[in-house]
């Protein structure tokens, strides 16, 4: 799960839900415009997609960007599922925490 920025016509955040098929393939779950970014309105986009699934879905592991009010939706409707860190913002993170090191440690001035 994971909200793009304002980024469309309307200005609002696009909360995108994913999944992983056992190919490593990833396809689009559902797509939700969302007023704001905080516990109530990931709450209902939660128990809207819920309702929108048919059959049962069991979550192995939930990845996120780390944000915080989705963090505490997810953990009150799915408190013993995994959660994980997205690997491309991880790898976003630790790029841009090495590029302040080797600023501030003039390594990148040795090109």
């Amino acid at each position: 799960m994971d909200a793009t920025y304002r980024t469309n016509y309307y200005n609002l955040p696009l909360l995108h839900f994913l999944g992983r098929l056992p190919t490593g393939k990833n396809f689009t779950v559902a797509f939700c415009f969302i007023s704001d970014e905080n516990k109530r309105i990931f709450s209902w986009a939660l128990r809207m997609l819920k309702a929108s699934v048919y059959g049962p879905v069991k979550q192995s592991v939930l990845l996120t960007d780390h944000d915080q009010e989705l963090e505490k939706s997810l953990l009150a409707m799915h408190p013993l599922v995994p959660h994980l860190l997205c690997v491309w913002h991880v790898e976003k993170n630790v790029l841009e925490h090495a590029q302040k090191t080797w600023r501030v440690n003039g390594l990148d001035d040795e090109e």
